[in-house]
């Protein structure tokens, strides 16, 4: 028998506009309400979260500006669950300690972590893409290295960025369902077809969301041609590239007039940029169905801890 979430449980997914603040210091409001947070008390950490009633503060050292994006209500549910002992986390050396009085405590905690976990690598994800423009590839060009290798690397950690993402997903199932298996023995095939997953409904979205992330990774075969730019056209570029750095290398003028060049790699990152945000945002979206089905599994969790 599959999972019927009581209506009551419902009530968060219809809440919309929230936001998560990257920054690299938390704000004025925070460090008043969370002093922990303070740097002038401790050294705040990567990805580290910073925690108001309002809005979560991700602290991710050399960010210099506050970006934001959609939050779901799931994220706002656990990260900023009222219940959690995160609001009692005490500095100690270059972290914070987080104590779990009970069962529940320590249930809260561990679902926070492997969702921020999730969150960070869609996070990581969506950055990777943003960097997908000339202003970045002039900015870690090298004399001693031809621009080709760079735009292919850049194309390509898109890509990669993608392949945890999914297995974040199983591991916040497991932690949602209280499943007790190891991280390390967690895949697809274990997850989707256990008990209680199937019984609480999780693992028709999580084989939508596999798919999604399957079909992403999938044009790693073909991610360096678009239809604007076969693998042939690719190619002449990449030696153009190359044969335009060598020439300036030992001393020559470029083959190439440099404007020109410049506006044939624009197009290209471009058109990848282009193409791999429309495959992360149907990825986002198969998330988001997971996340809708596992909010009231975690609210009906909670509950069933509480009574122990």
């Amino acid at each position: 028998m599959r999972f019927k979430p009581k209506t009551g449980l419902r009530r968060l997914k219809k809440v919309r506009g929230l936001t998560r603040i990257v920054s690299i210091l938390g704000s004025s409001e925070t460090q008043q309400k969370r002093p922990w947070c303070k740097c002038s008390m401790m050294p705040l950490v990567r990805n580290q979260f910073a925690l108001t009633n309002r809005k979560i503060v991700v602290v991710t050292p050399g960010a210099l500006i506050i970006k934001e994006s959609k939050m779901h209500p799931i994220e706002k549910e656990i990260l900023l669950d009222e219940e959690s002992p995160v609001f009692k986390a005490e500095a100690k050396g270059n972290g914070v300690e987080v104590h779990t009085a009970n069962d529940l405590e320590f249930y809260i905690v561990r679902c926070g972590k492997a969702l921020s976990h999730l969150s960070g690598s869609m996070d990581k994800a969506r950055l990777s893409l943003e960097l997908l423009n000339t202003k970045y590839l002039d900015s870690i060009s090298m004399e001693d290295r031809p621009r080709s290798a760079l735009i292919e690397m850049m194309v390509e950690n898109s890509i990669i960025r993608v392949q945890s993402i999914y297995d974040r997903a199983l591991i916040l199932t497991n932690n949602i369902l209280d499943l007790g298996i190891d991280n390390q023995y967690i895949h697809h095939p274990l997850i989707v077809t256990n008990e209680n997953v199937v019984r609480y409904g999780l693992d028709k979205p999580l084989k939508a969301f596999n798919k999604a992330c399957r079909e992403f990774k999938d044009i790693r075969n073909r991610v360096i041609h678009h239809d604007r730019f076969t693998e042939e056209q690719f190619d002449q570029l990449s030696l153009i590239i190359n044969a335009d750095h060598l020439a300036k290398t030992v001393g020559r003028k470029g083959i190439v007039n440099e404007d020109v060049l410049r506006a044939v790699i624009k197009n290209y990152l471009d058109s990848k940029q282009e193409e791999l945000t429309s495959y992360l945002d149907g990825i986002e979206t198969r998330l988001h169905e997971l996340y809708d089905v596992m909010l009231p599994v975690y609210i009906h969790y909670k509950e069933k801890f509480r009574r122990k």
